[in-house]
């Protein structure tokens, strides 16, 4: 058992300020004559205080870094994903493509070089700028890959409406043919073919796709499909005029008819104005 002045000092030691302490905070050995002075107790709770505070800290940078890393990663796989789907796709060198993949590259190693040194700011900035590069060009790429596999049948239904708009010109032709006999002035409007023309940038299409020209065929293709809906639908409209004259014309033959067989049932077929015109009526619609 410690004696009377033994537990003295030991109370002094850890009740009293004792511990010495410079400018900054840090303890100072013995003797350290003339610097403030505090207990152990107190000591220790600054200690703990500021540990806690150092922890807290590291916490987040460690959080921010594994974030970081883990954005990279992802970043560094979709641009690998991206050049693979670029290479299937054939796409050449001078392709933009390629350009903006180069680009996310050398930002990638700058977004590193800033996340390793500050996870909690530039790191994560520079990641998200990366992302929204490499959307637009996945976007396009995926494109283009839809493209490619959906573009076999796209062109089969665009050869079926060419071939379809080319027989509804012919018989414009044939119907033109009709009504400029049978009608004296039928006022047509002109007659447009286009069916040739669509033909041959069909075929330069088809060459296109042989040489998988993706991005060409993906500013092609919807232009040319675009021509054939509306000159379909122009044809169409083209046709209904000669048609609808000669339906008028047989319509009108057909009431002539029925206004005889009429007027012959009432027994005024004979009367000199019924019959006079009947037969002027008939001239006109048989001539």
């Amino acid at each position: 058992r410690p004696d009377s002045g033994q537990l003295g000092d030991l109370t002094v030691l850890l009740r009293g300020p004792v511990v010495a302490l410079d400018a900054d905070g840090t303890p100072l050995p013995p003797p350290a004559d003339g610097a403030s002075r505090i207990t152990v107790t107190a000591l220790s709770d600054q200690l703990e205080l500021a540990c806690r505070d150092v922890w807290s800290v590291l916490s987040t940078i460690a959080r921010a870094l594994v974030g970081v890393i883990d954005d990279l990663t992802d970043l560094d796989a979709a641009v690998a994903s991206a050049r693979a789907e670029a290479t299937a796709l054939g796409l050449a060198g001078s392709d933009p493509a390629h350009a903006v993949l180069g680009q996310l590259d050398r930002q990638l190693t700058a977004a590193r070089a800033d996340g390793l040194a500050d996870p909690v700011g530039t790191g994560q900035r520079a990641a998200r700028t990366d992302r929204r590069n490499l959307t637009a060009v996945r976007q396009r790429l995926a494109d283009l890959t839809r493209l490619r596999a959906g573009y076999p049948g796209r062109l089969e239904v665009l050869r079926g409406h060419v071939e379809q708009l080319a027989t509804i010109e012919r018989a414009t032709g044939t119907a033109d043919e009709a009504v400029t006999v049978k009608i004296l002035d039928p006022r047509l409007p002109p007659a447009v073919a286009v069916a040739a023309d669509l033909r041959g940038r069909l075929d330069e299409l088809r060459r296109h796709g042989d040489d998988e020209r993706w991005p060409l065929l993906g500013a092609l293709l919807p232009a040319l499909e675009d021509a054939v809906t509306v000159a379909l639908a122009t044809a169409t409209d083209r046709l209904r005029y000669p048609e609808g004259l000669l339906a008028r014309r047989e319509e009108l033959r057909g009431r002539l008819e029925a206004y005889r067989a009429k007027a012959a049932r009432l027994g005024r077929g004979e009367e000199p104005e019924v019959a006079s015109r009947y037969q002027l009526a008939r001239s006109l619609l048989w001539r």
